[in-house]
């Protein structure tokens, strides 16, 4: 987990303008609001390999996703185009990998 927070703090810091003195967020920032570790939040995938979320029972601090249970025949989430965007990462990465 150190490493995930290190990545997300010098993340953060490389978008920080230069010669800004307010207040800028930092990895144990990000941490905070995404450790759900002990909250009973349980990742479940789909028939079509998408991802979604659930908390069971909810805790003091209840977890907020868009990624929820797809009810039938909806799409609340736009699990296709996240799909595209990720094959298109897959596939940029596989060419610059040589």
């Amino acid at each position: 987990m150190d490493r995930a927070v290190a990545a997300v703090d010098a993340a953060y810091a490389s978008l920080r303008p230069q010669q800004w003195d307010g207040y800028w967020p930092r990895g144990t920032d990000w941490l905070d609001r995404a450790d759900f570790r002990g909250q009973h939040v349980v990742w479940q995938r789909d028939q079509a390999g998408n991802l979604w979320a659930r908390q069971e029972p909810v805790h003091e601090t209840d977890f907020y996703s868009t990624r929820v249970e797809p009810a039938a025949g909806t799409d609340h989430f736009p699990y296709a185009r996240l799909q595209a965007l990720l094959a298109a990462a897959a596939a940029t990465l596989n060419t610059n990998v040589a």
